[in-house]
C-alpha cells in the first residue's frame, strides 16, 4: 500500500512539472525568489492545473507516509520525473529515444535493487525530540535563505545551482514535516491543533517560491538534476537520523546497494537534465535589467529556405534576403 500511494503520489508531481515549468518559464527573471512570480503564474490555467495535481501528489505523499517511511517513500517518489517525461512525451506526441528508455531503465533498476537489498524500515521507529526539530528547522531556514540569497549575486550557471541546491534542500525539509504531520494524524484530534500542519504551511509556501524561481531560471539542465539528487537522499537521512529508521549495510550486499543508489542517481542526473524537459526553461523572458550571459544566449538558424548550398555569394545573399523581409517598423526605429 505504502508504495502504491508513493507511485501514485509521484505521478501527480510529475503531472505538476510539466504543467508549472511551462507557465513559470515565461515570466520574467526579474521576479525569481519573489511573490510576484506567484501572482503572475497564478493567472496561467496550465499553472492552476499543475497547483491542482501538486495538491493531490501532496495528499498522496501524505496517505504514503503515514503508512510507510521515509526511506520507503522518498527513494519510490524519484520516479517524478518519469512520468514527468512520460506526460511531455504523450503531449506531444514523440515517443522516447534510447538513451531516455535508458535513463528510465537507470533508474527502476537501481531503485528496485535499493529496495531488495537495503530492505528499508516499512515504519518509522520513533518520533524526533523538540530539540531535534529545532537543530532540523534552524539549519534549514538559515542554509537555505543563505543560499537563496547568495543565488540573486550569481547569474547563469552558478546561479541555477545554488537555487537548485536550495530547493532540494527545501523540499526534503517539507517531506519531512510531512512525515511528521502524516504521524500526527494517527492521533486524531483537529487538525489546528497540530504545529506540523502551521510548520507544513510555513515551510510549503517558500518551497513553492523555490520550484517555480527554479523553473524560469532558464538553466533547468542544472538547477533540476541537483534538485532531484539532494531531496531524496537529505530526506533518506533524516529519515535515518530523526525518525529511527534503519537500512540493511551487511557484507557483500553493501556494494550492491551502494552500486544501485549511483546507477539511479545518474539515471536521475540525465532525466532531470532532459531538454524535453528543460526546454522551456531556456526561453525564459528576461526584464530590461537581467543579466544576459553569453552562454544563455542562442543564435536562431536561418530558415531552410534562405540556407544556402555552400557558395559564399549564395550565403550572402540568403542573409540580405533575411534581413530585407524584416517588418519596416524595424528600419524606422533605427533611424
Amino acid at each position: 500500500m505504502t508504495v502504491l500511494f508513493a507511485l501514485c503520489a509521484a505521478m501527480a508531481f510529475g503531472a505538476s512539472v510539466a504543467l508549472q515549468e511551462r507557465a513559470a518559464s515565461g515570466v520574467s527573471r526579474d521576479y525569481a525568489l519573489r511573490l510576484g512570480l506567484l501572482t503572475r503564474v497564478a493567472r496561467r490555467p496550465v499553472w492552476l492545473a499543475g497547483l491542482a495535481a501538486s495538491g493531490l501528489g501532496l495528499v498522496l505523499q501524505i496517505a504514503a507516509l503515514r503508512h510507510g517511511s521515509l526511506v520507503v517513500v522518498l527513494p519510490v517518489m524519484t520516479t517524478t520525473l518519469i512520468f514527468a517525461l512520460a506526460f511531455v512525451a504523450i503531449r506531444t506526441r514523440v515517443g522516447l529515444h534510447p538513451g531516455e528508455w535508458l535513463s528510465v531503465s537507470a533508474v527502476m533498476a537501481g531503485l528496485v535493487v535499493f529496495l531488495a537489498l537495503a530492505q528499508p524500515d516499512a515504519y518509522s521507529a520513533e518520533s524526533p525530540h523538540v530539540f531535534a526539530w529545532w537543530v532540523t528547522g534552524t539549519g534549514a531556514v538559515v542554509t537555505v535563505g543563505g543560499l537563496a540569497a547568495l543565488s540573486t549575486r550569481r547569474h547563469g550557471r552558478r546561479r541555477a545551482a545554488l537555487l537548485g541546491l536550495a530547493t532540494g534542500i527545501s523540499n526534503a525539509f517539507v517531506a519531512v514535516l510531512t512525515k511528521a504531520f502524516s504521524q500526527a494524524l494517527r492521533h486524531g484530534g483537529p487538525l489546528y491543533d497540530h504545529w506540523t500542519m502551521w510548520a507544513l504551511i510555513a515551510a510549503g509556501v517558500p518551497a513553492v517560491l523555490l520550484v517555480q524561481s527554479v523553473y524560469q531560471s532558464g538553466n533547468l539542465h542544472m538547477s533540476l538534476p541537483i534538485v532531484a539528487v539532494v531531496e531524496p537522499v537529505l530526506a533518506c537521512l533524516a529519515g535515518i537520523v530523526l525518525f529511527g529508521e534503519h537500512i540493511i549495510f551487511d557484507g557483500i550486499e553493501t556494494f550492491g546497494i551502494v552500486s544501485a543508489m549511483f546507477i539511479a542517481a545518474v539515471g536521475l542526473w540525465h532525466l532531470a537534465g532532459n531538454p524535453r524537459i528543460t526546454l522551456n526553461g531556456v526561453t525564459a523572458r528576461r526584464g530590461p535589467d537581467s543579466h544576459v550571459s553569453p552562454r544563455d544566449t542562442v543564435t536562431p538558424s536561418l530558415p531552410s529556405h534562405t540556407r544556402s548550398n555552400g557558395r559564399p555569394g549564395d550565403r550572402t545573399r540568403s542573409a540580405v534576403g533575411v534581413l530585407r523581409s524584416g517588418p519596416s517598423r524595424d528600419r524606422g526605429a533605427d533611424r
